[in-house]
């Protein structure tokens, strides 16, 4: 009998081995949600630069085409639906202002002027995704005005903008003050002054280090990552990009763009501005604007020349020894075109766009 209790006693847990049973449980638990916590900011800031990257070379892509910045997008329209399109009477004309949303600052109304809103996904042929952060809010672009005129980036070098760039200190971060011509800020895990996507804005705590990025001024704060609370708290995570006396990518493209080849500084065979010549592979660039006609044939609209020596002119054929190549062609929206009637009339037709190389 004295046997058989104490078996049945023993074939339990005593409340306090169940106390420490649930004490390790709870450290164990713990440690996992604070590493899984980690993991997930370092993804979160890991994603958050990579389409900081991706949107530099979005915008370069688009300078290259366009010759000119893209305006910044309204973050009203955008969470609306409504966005603009890239015609010569859109937000980004001489005469045009400043959409619902977007922030303005400096000589208002005139060339030395910033412009502040959110990506502007559909000129720069993006997802929606790609224009927020890894917390799911919208990044802030802002942009020299001047610049996103006709023709505002045109020149070697490009022009300088007139973006004012500091440190944490307020040092100048840039080669020469107030010449940055566009910064882009992820407002980071706070959040504090960014864009939703539902197209609201989160509150911006002036006092902090990264307050001044959204304070509605001309200029940015860039520093170090810290976004553990304190005095040194700065959790935006931005990038810029300045006249750079030395000349930024974007001027190195171009320049080897003169030159007929690549920016490629690395290669044994670069020149001094980091320019390589390769024969026999991708040589230019060029895109054709296009409306089918009732007979499934292409009707050219316009071509325009990205990289040399592709030539925009017809079906972006190319200099002497080259020949086009069609690498990939989207669905670019809607065009007004004059019709052959008597008299003629205007007709809104789909408009394609494609690209083309050059290669020997």
């Amino acid at each position: 009998m004295v046997t058989m209790m104490r078996t049945r006693r023993n074939s339990g847990f005593s409340l306090i081995e169940m106390a420490i049973v649930i004490s390790i449980t709870g450290l164990l638990l713990a440690a996992f949600l604070q590493f899984y916590s980690i993991q997930v900011e370092a993804s979160r800031l890991e994603t958050t630069r990579k389409r900081l990257d991706d949107l530099r070379s979005a915008l370069t892509m688009y300078v290259a085409a366009h010759d000119r910045l893209p305006c910044p997008e309204s973050p009203v329209y955008m969470a609306s639906g409504k966005q603009k399109s890239d015609a010569p009477a859109d937000a980004c004309a001489a005469n045009a202002e400043a959409g619902e949303g977007i922030v303005t600052s400096g000589d208002e109304g005139g060339a030395n002027e910033v412009w502040a809103g959110v990506i502007p996904v559909r000129d720069l042929r993006l997802s929606d995704e790609q224009a927020t952060d890894g917390w799911g809010n919208r990044f802030t672009y802002a942009v020299t005005r001047k610049l996103t005129l006709p023709d505002g980036m045109k020149g070697n070098p490009a022009p300088p903008g007139i973006l004012n760039v500091v440190d944490a200190e307020g040092n100048n971060v840039l080669d020469a003050p107030n010449t940055g011509r566009y910064v882009i800020v992820s407002h980071g895990r706070s959040g504090k002054g960014a864009w939703t996507q539902g197209g609201g804005r989160r509150p911006c705590d002036r006092e902090e280090k990264d307050g001044e990025n959204c304070n509605s001024d001309g200029t940015f704060v860039i520093s170090s990552y810290a976004p553990k609370a304190g005095e040194n708290f700065y959790d935006d995570i931005a990038i810029h990009d300045d006249a750079d006396v030395r000349g930024t990518l974007l001027d190195r493209i171009i320049v080897c763009n003169t030159k007929k080849a690549f920016y490629d500084p690395a290669a044994v065979n670069a020149d001094q501005d980091g320019c390589v010549r390769q024969e026999g592979v991708w040589e230019g660039a060029c895109l054709r604007s296009f409306t089918i006609d009732p007979k499934g044939g292409e009707v050219t609209v316009e071509a325009h020349a990205v990289l040399k020596p592709a030539i925009a002119t017809g079906e972006c054929s190319c200099d002497k020894g080259y020949k086009s190549i069609r690498i990939g062609a989207w669905d670019d929206g809607m065009i007004s075109v004059p019709t052959a009637s008597n008299p003629p009339t205007q007709k809104l037709m789909p408009k394609r766009t494609a690209l083309y190389t050059c290669v020997n």
